[in-house]
């Protein structure tokens, strides 16, 4: 362990010298002195505010300290910058793992080192109950893929059609146990709001599901994707169950901890087996939340393992569009900038459909359709959703949330049951921030990345007209 002694002397000689300051904060980690290491990441924070190692620190040492809330929205924070940053999935699996949510544990460890393999931990791999290969297979985890960086994936792709029994090569691997496809809990109805985004989809799939002595007549190509992008808590993974429901077929929603995995070529198998599942349940709808982080930009890729796997996503959703088998994969995601544009191509995910933050018509339904499940007396819907303006459907689900915590808390105390009123909603839209704001402040910062691309336009006006507001 550093002299911690010697270190602080040496910010004390050096106080600008940042890579000293974070080398000092993390010693002070290492020793148990969170509050301490709070100071020195502090410090580095007003010498250089956007130091992604030093807001990493601050959500460590609040970690340390038990602030578990607090420490996952900052490293969340961290990561709707830079998706990429190993060190903030590794600790935000940390903090799931501490509050017992060991599905999303995992995934944010798969995500870590998927991005950066030196970050491996087998300790923490058995805590998480991930069960790894030979130890003659671990070595393999370092090892470089050999393909080619940038590669079409037309010439990467396994053979064989996509009836086929058999594996590609290279895939010869015990079948992974995915999640069994399951009864849709929604359809359209139960979505409030985003007309236009159901009537795209019914457009795309239902429509043609429904109708395919039409869809043959008019020699409609098949559409078997569609990618959903917008705000985080607007819907998207609700919307896509809810296609499923209206269709009148099961779903399987693809957890990214079931595809990734450290060890090579894992990753490409899971994805495979996968799709072979959902061939042989057809009809059937696919959801990948998320799914920016198998689909990533293959230019900013670093890891040859990450290309190959957006290279083996690219050639099943090529094999959907030759194949009339009934299979509709849906990806979600709150980052559409670090999609791979070849996704968006026709045949594959194609023209992306934005799911808004909900207008005044759908917040007011979104409202009443919470207020009918709570116990509530005489309330004012119409002012609650004019005055939550950018809330998402989370938000306003939220907002019922904190009411509700908040009259227990009174009924427990008085021992006498109240309905939320008007004036308790009101109170609690005082303590609920919209989640959506900060997501366009970084869609705004990411704008470059889509300027010119016509596929991403409503995303251009979504912020130009969230900058007039």
């Amino acid at each position: 362990m550093p002299d911690l002694d010697s270190l602080r002397q040496a910010t004390e000689d050096s106080p600008e010298d940042i890579r000293l300051m974070i080398h000092y904060g993390h010693a002070l980690l290492d020793a148990d002195q969170a509050d301490r290491a709070l100071v020195a990441f502090t410090r580095v924070l007003e010498l250089e505010p956007r130091d992604r190692e030093a807001r990493l620190g601050i959500a460590q040492a609040l970690f340390q300290k038990g602030e578990v809330s607090e420490a996952a929205v900052r490293a969340e924070a961290i990561l709707a910058e830079d998706s990429s940053f190993a060190g903030a999935h590794i600790l935000l699996s940390l903090l799931h793992l501490a509050e017992h949510d060991q599905t999303r544990a995992i995934e944010e460890y798969l995500c870590a080192v998927s991005a950066d393999r030196s970050l491996a931990d087998r300790k923490l791999e058995s805590v998480l109950g991930l069960v790894g290969p030979s130890s003659q297979a671990s070595k393999t985890i370092a090892e470089d893929s050999r393909a080619t960086q940038g590669s079409d994936p037309e010439s990467n792709h396994f053979s064989g059609d996509s009836g086929s029994d058999d594996l590609p090569p290279g895939m010869e691997s015990e079948e992974e146990n995915f999640a069994n496809p399951v009864n849709p809990r929604f359809c359209f109805e139960d979505v409030g709001g985003l007309q236009e985004a159901k009537q795209e989809l019914r457009r795309r799939w239902i429509a043609r599901l429904e109708n395919p002595g039409l869809a043959k007549a008019y020699k409609i190509a098949p559409n078997n994707c569609a990618l959903l992008y917008g705000p985080p808590g607007c819907g998207k993974s609700m919307l896509a169950e809810a296609v499923a429901g209206e269709a009148g077929c099961r779903v399987i929603h693809v957890g990214i901890h079931e595809i990734l995995d450290p060890y090579f070529g894992s990753s490409e198998r899971n994805l495979y087996h996968l799709m072979e599942v959902a061939r042989e349940e057809a009809p059937i709808v696919v959801i990948f939340d998320h799914v920016d982080t198998i689909a990533g930009d293959r230019q900013r890729l670093r890891d040859n393992q990450a290309r190959n796997l957006a290279n083996q996503f690219l050639h099943q959703l090529h094999l959907l569009s030759t194949s009339t088998v009934p299979v509709f994969v849906i990806g979600c995601t709150d980052s559409p900038w670090h999609v791979d544009r070849s996704f968006l191509r026709p045949g594959r995910f194609g023209q992306p459909i934005f799911v808004a933050p909900p207008e005044y018509l759908e917040r007011l339904e979104i409202l009443e359709k919470v207020a009918s499940s709570r116990p509530v007396e005489d309330l004012n819907i119409e002012d609650l959703a004019a005055s939550t303006r950018g809330f998402s459907g989370a938000d306003l689900k939220a907002i019922f949330e904190l009411a509700s915590e908040k009259a227990l808390g009174t009924a427990a105390t008085e021992n006498a049951f109240h309905l939320l009123g008007d004036e308790a909603l009101k109170e609690a839209v005082q303590g609920i921030t919209s989640s959506t704001n900060a997501w366009f402040k970084l869609a705004q910062k990411s704008m470059p990345k889509v300027r010119g691309d016509e596929a991403f336009s409503a995303i251009r006006q979504a912020v130009t007209d969230n900058r007039k507001a």
